[in-house]
């Protein structure tokens, strides 16, 4: 009978949306909850009941047998989220913005619903009697007990002051923590959340001296306690380079053995798995809440916040330091973004979760944390379209513990998809390897479907709706070429959005590159049957190949990723770069590169020429009977861009091997015409042989200017290489000093060559190297490259970022052919020891210099042709400067509006917005300040807003060939420049004028979706198109997807807006304003400039209803002519005078 009076004998007693730290689930979780009260004489089994936070849904999710009974008189609480650790809690959790939560019986009868409001931290909403009609917030939770013993409040006090931010030091500081009137300050230092019970502060002057991590809360009566404050003061005599990321939390979420996540635990709560037998804490996937603070050496606390803490990986979850994710969330009264750009390689993007990894498997097989971040770092900066993550190496402690020098990463899941799209979790469809995590897998199951008839008419057009082709043959491409062994089975991930979105897929996870296991893209086809092996994604691929544009597109990629992307020197020169880089702090935790680097720049050795003969055995490829071609192509100028088959070649190099037909084409950069293809012959010359005589300096720091063209070196001593001390091979012995336990850490070396002539932009110059440590190279005066080197300012004191062992180090440096001149240069080496006391010093090397050396007469001049079928060929594209002239005839304005985003979802500004943006682009070899520029959405009114940073922290001026974003959203410079107008989301026009007026830059764009945008390509150039990969403050891509967007034609001098009337009407048209009148046969012209001074005025007599009235005698500017009849009539016309 109980049953048909639930209604009045269950009620929905207390909820807590914000669970954070205060109550742990079944689960070891910090999960939502509500309370159910039974104020009947019965108990009340919940099993086939309904419970739901939807109230279109209310039979959302059925509570199983093991749920459990809502005792007479009494209390049962039901979890919501971590259904997949425990399977009677909902899966779904309560909205920290507010919302309904709805039980049903087993019919899916109301019994009982209840709205509950935006949430606060760290409080449960609750009845305040049980069953009672009035609720309200408290600070003490009282799950399954009644609600009589808590306090309520409806008003909570404010956040503590700290006058110091999270910060190192090396002494002592002193800082103060303001307590409003009424309030007392608590605190703890163990990383607990305070109490009343915690340690007092009556004054909140508080002085550090050692590590010390503190958390703040404020307490009066009547209030609720205030959200938390943390800080990390952490004592180090260590010099650090590199942001530090402190994590503070109560020590029991990291290693107790019950519920520690950072630990093996007592096997209670643990789970078996990743290469595991006995269960594990670390293999949980449990939040902890704790507080985040990325600090600056020497600017301090950059971010603060507090984050959900877990522990991220696979088999290298065993690995300590362990990787974890910082997780923003709503838990956090709202809180569920990460305000701060952590990535140089994207500013713009606003992340939710940040990675902290260990390194992963490169950990393991190299003592390393290199790999994946070198990897994913030579793909970024190839420009090429395809999902990676970011790295910034960091500094870890957690608790003030130092843990070691890891990886602050991107995720690669969802919130990947978020920060780079702006996707939220419930707008896309995303899966990890064969789970769904997001959405469903109907689009995805749809896509794999219609490939299999991949050649029937219109399913390719389908297949490129759902999936984005361009950036799909970009991530098969690479995965192959770089030989992933932990993939396709393992580490993929796609997701879409789920309005019509097409998928993309993330590569990461690469520290199993070039084959360790000895797999070859013949291994695809174990995943590409109908078998427990199947991966869709690779049946999918294998399908899409049966389509001859699909598979033409993949082998032309595959060719470009190898002999561009990949290209030996390129990549071996970022290599070490990032090497250098992270070497120095890496010595930290011994995890240093040197391992891992070499062995990437070794399997790039012969790596093209194996991989290749793989493609084209590959029988899905159809090339045994195509020979490989092999082809060198570069372009002479900076910027300009070259294409294989359509697709650009990036860095407009192209070093390997080609499969016929292949069509080429150059386009020049903005200011230059493309003059012809020449062929071109590559002669290397040696420069410096390795027993060559060298100037040196061995007395102590040498002057300032000693690395100048110009400096006189007559008193340095001479002698051939290998130059140094108490190494094997050693001709030519240089001093160290006269205390063996001090020795000078540096000796510098002098060498001129010459040049016969300018080197142009193809030439390679090769430094070939043997040191004993590490040096730093200067080509006339300008630093050329550096080696086991720390970053940042060399001083005759610094040392090597490692140590050589008995035998020199080895390698090779690309130097810049633009350091170099015609006739005498300048080779000057500083070589450093890694200490004091070091026992050996060694020099020596060779220069090599790889000069194309080009035909006089031009193989073509066609811009477009198709590669002879030589069987090696070099080619050289070859690009003429414009005049000044032919740039004006051009309209080529020094600055050009490059870039349209009206209705931008993706990138965040400086208030971390979504707001639509303008990309200005310099067109000059020179830098640009655009401070006093005129930027219009209106082209009758140019001057609409004028650039200016005021007094805030705004760049207004652009590198050379560089970009400049201003945000139009009405807002206030800080950072970044903001136009105080907003663009027209359905298409417009937006004008850039030149402070002088002197000229001006117009763009039209067209309605575009928020994670589009419409923009020039190549940059700065005429053509526009509406592109669905917006590129911000980056050059340009022009995708499968793009679409034309007409332009107004202009002529250098043109016509920017006419307003005629029925009766007379002007405008411009080369160098004369064309008048017309239906009625009037005498008009009265005036012609201002902008400010509204007189430039000319005078009347007009038309024939025949039609007048022309040169104005080449204006001088350059943008000028207004309004012409008036006798009957006050009035048109305007405004136009630019070059």
């Amino acid at each position: 009978m109980w049953s048909c009076l639930l209604s009045v004998i269950l009620v929905i007693n207390e909820l807590m949306a914000s669970n954070a730290g205060e109550v742990m689930s079944p689960a070891i979780n910090f999960d939502s909850w509500i309370e159910l009260y039974n104020p009947g004489e019965q108990d009340v089994n919940l099993a086939g009941m309904y419970l739901s936070n939807d109230t279109q849904n209310p039979m959302l999710w059925k509570m199983p047998n093991n749920v459990g009974t809502v005792p007479a008189k009494g209390f049962k609480v039901v979890w919501l989220g971590s259904n997949d650790i425990k399977s009677n809690q909902a899966p779904f959790k309560l909205d920290c913005d507010g919302g309904t939560i709805c039980l049903s019986d087993s019919k899916g009868e109301l019994i009982t619903s209840l709205t509950y409001p935006q949430a606060l931290s760290r409080t449960a909403w609750a009845r305040k009697t049980d069953g009672g009609d009035e609720w309200g917030w408290t600070a003490q939770a009282t799950p399954e007990a009644t609600n009589t013993t808590a306090t309520f409040a409806d008003k909570r006090l404010p956040a503590p002051e700290v006058d110091q931010g999270s910060q190192l030091f090396s002494n002592s500081i002193k800082f103060k923590v303001q307590i409003p009137k009424g309030a007392s300050l608590h605190y703890t230092l163990d990383g607990s959340m305070p109490t009343k019970n915690s340690y007092p502060s009556a004054s909140g002057q508080f002085e550090v001296s050692n590590t010390t991590n503190y958390v703040f809360r404020l307490f009066q009566d009547g209030y609720l306690p205030s959200p938390p404050v943390t800080r990390s003061y952490i004592k180090t005599d260590t010099k650090y380079t590199i942001p530090i990321v402190s994590i503070v939390g109560n020590q029991m979420y990291f290693s107790d053995p019950k519920i520690g996540i950072d630990c093996n635990g007592d096997g209670t709560n643990g789970k078996t798995g990743n290469g595991q037998n006995q269960p594990r804490n670390y293999n949980m996937d449990w939040d902890r809440p704790v507080n985040f603070s990325y600090i600056s050496p020497t600017e301090g606390m950059l971010f603060n916040q507090d984050v959900n803490v877990s522990i991220s990986g696979g088999w290298t979850r065993a690995v300590s330091p362990r990787s974890m994710k910082l997780k923003s969330n709503k838990v956090f009264d709202g809180l569920n973004h990460l305000d701060y750009p952590f990535f140089p390689q994207k500013p713009y993007i606003r992340s939710k979760v940040l990675l902290v990894r260990n390194g992963g498997n490169d950990a393991r097989e190299h003592h390393a944390r290199f790999t994946d971040p070198a990897l994913t770092t030579i793909i970024q900066r190839s420009g090429i379209d395809l999902d990676v993550q970011s790295t910034v190496q960091v500094a870890e402690f957690v608790n003030g513990k130092f843990k070691g020098i890891l990886n602050l990463r991107e995720p690669n899941n969802d919130k990947f998809a978020y920060a780079n799209w702006g996707y939220d979790d419930d707008e896309l469809d995303a899966f990890e390897n064969k789970t769904f995590k997001n959405g469903d897998n109907e689009a995805y199951r749809h896509l794999c479907d219609i490939s299999k008839n991949i050649n029937q008419q219109g399913v390719y057009d389908e297949v490129k709706s759902l999936l984005d082709i361009d950036e799909f043959i970009n991530y098969m491409a690479v995965e192959i070429y770089i030989g992933n062994d932990d993939w396709p089975e393992n580490n993929a991930k796609g997701y879409r959005s789920r309005n019509d979105g097409r998928f993309r897929f993330v590569c990461f996870d690469l520290d199993y590159a070039f084959h360790p296991w000895g797999r070859t893209i013949s291994s695809l086809n174990t995943y590409g049957q109908e078998n427990s092996n199947k991966v869709d994604m690779v049946v999918l691929f294998l399908n899409l190949l049966k389509h001859d544009e699909f598979r033409k597109r993949f082998i032309d990629t595959f060719c470009i990723v190898a002999s561009s992307v990949f290209e030996r020197e390129r990549a071996t020169a970022i290599v070490n770069e990032l090497a250098d880089a992270m070497s120095p702090m890496s010595q930290l935790d011994g995890y240093v590169p040197d391992r891992a680097a070499n062995n990437i720049k070794n399997k790039l050795q012969g790596w093209l020429s194996t991989e290749m003969s793989q493609l084209q055995k590959y029988q899905p490829m159809k090339l045994t009977n195509t020979k490989k071609q092999s082809v060198s192509l570069v372009a002479d100028t900076e910027g300009a861009n070259l294409f294989i088959n359509g697709l650009k070649v990036p860095y407009a190099t192209f070093n390997g091997q080609l499969f016929a037909p292949v069509t080429l084409e150059a386009k020049a950069p903005i200011g230059y015409t493309f003059t012809g293809w020449k062929k071109g012959t590559s002669a290397t010359v040696q420069l410096i042989k390795d027993n060559d005589t060298w100037k040196y300096y061995d007395q102590g720091a040498a002057p300032s200017n000693w690395n100048a063209s110009d400096f006189n070196d007559s008193g340095w001593s001479s002698g051939p290489a290998p130059l140094g001390y108490k190494m094997t091979g050693v001709k030519t012995t240089v001093s160290y000093g006269s205390d063996p336990d001090r020795k000078n850490p540096t000796t510098y070396f002098r060498k001129t060559i010459s040049l016969k002539s300018a080197p142009s932009r193809s030439d390679a110059f090769l430094l070939n190297y043997q040191v004993d440590d590490g040096f730093v190279v200067y080509v006339n005066g300008q630093e050329a490259g550096r080696f086991n080197m720390p970053s940042g300012e060399i001083r005759f004191d610094s040392f090597s970022s490692s140590y050589a062992d008995d035998t020199p180090l080895t390698g090779t440096l690309e130097l810049s052919p633009s350091l170099f001149k015609s006739g005498s240069n300048v080779i000057a080496v500083e070589v450093h020891n890694n200490k004091y006391a070091s026992g050996d010093q060694y020099w020596s090397a060779e220069l090599f210099t790889s000069v194309s050396s080009s035909r006089e007469e031009f193989f073509s001049s066609e811009s477009v042709i198709d590669l002879p079928a030589d069987n090696a060929l070099s080619l050289v594209a070859c690009f003429t400067p414009l005049s000044d002239k032919e740039k004006a005839a051009q309209g080529i304005n020094p600055v050009r509006i490059n870039e349209v985003s009206a209705a931008n979802s993706v990138f965040v500004n400086d208030y971390w917005k979504h707001n639509d943006w303008v990309e200005l682009f310099n067109t000059t070899d020179s830098p640009v300040n655009v401070e006093g520029m005129y930027l219009s959405d209106n082209l009758a009114k140019p001057k609409k807003y004028q650039i200016s940073k005021g007094k805030s922290q705004a760049e207004t001026t652009i590198p050379a060939h560089g970009y400049l974003v201003v945000w139009c959203d009405k807002l206030d410079p800080v950072t970044q420049l903001h136009a105080d107008f907003k663009l027209d989301a359905d298409g417009g026009d937006v004008i850039l004028t030149a402070a002088d007026e002197s000229w001006c830059d117009q763009m039209t764009y067209t309605r575009h979706q928020g994670n589009e945008s419409v923009g020039r390509y190549p940059d700065g150039n005429a053509d526009v198109f509406a592109m669905n990969n917006p590129t911000i403050a980056k050059p340009n891509i022009l995708s499968s997807y793009a679409i034309s967007v007409e332009q107004p034609q202009s002529a250098g001098i043109h016509d920017i807006m006419a307003d005629a009337t029925e009766q007379i009407s002007i405008r411009y048209a080369e160098g004369s304003l064309i008048i017309r009148s239906t009625s009037a046969d005498r008009l009265q012209l005036r012609i201002a400039n902008l400010a509204g001074q007189n430039a000319m005025a005078l009347p007009v007599e038309l024939t025949g209803g039609y007048a022309e009235v040169p104005v080449e005698k204006l001088p350059t500017g943008i000028f207004i002519a309004t012409i008036t009849d006798r009957q006050r009539h009035k048109a305007t016309c405004k136009f630019i005078k070059r």
